[in-house]
């Protein structure tokens, strides 16, 4: 009995060691090797254009030269805006009785 425990536990032990991340050599044997940084080809880099037209990695994107709108400049907008909704309405409103007026009288419901 003792001699079929032995080779059992044995077995168990490399199946639990084989499922750690830690320990394992399936995973060692066949991880691809890390990354190394290559250098682009000449090509490559002659290629590529010399103006500012993206931001490279690291750098922060310069300041906008347009800032947000003060409280007051908000309200005034608003303000705007209400104004042009209002003559739209009135100018649907127009739309909508000049629709009517020229509407035969046998169509109107």
């Amino acid at each position: 009995m003792l001699r079929l425990a032995v080779p059992a536990l044995v077995v168990l032990a490399m199946a639990v060691t084989g499922c750690s991340g830690d320990v394992s050599p399936l995973r060692q044997a066949y991880m691809a090797p890390a990354a190394k940084p290559v250098a682009a080809p000449e090509f490559v880099a002659g290629s590529r254009k010399t103006d500012e037209t993206f931001l490279p990695v690291g750098v922060s994107a310069p300041a906008r030269p347009i800032r947000a709108r003060s409280s007051e400049g908000a309200k005034a907008l608003a303000a705007e805006l209400e104004g042009a909704r209002g003559a739209n309405e009135a100018k649907g409103r127009a739309a909508e009785s000049a629709a009517r007026a020229t509407k035969p009288a046998s169509a109107t419901p």
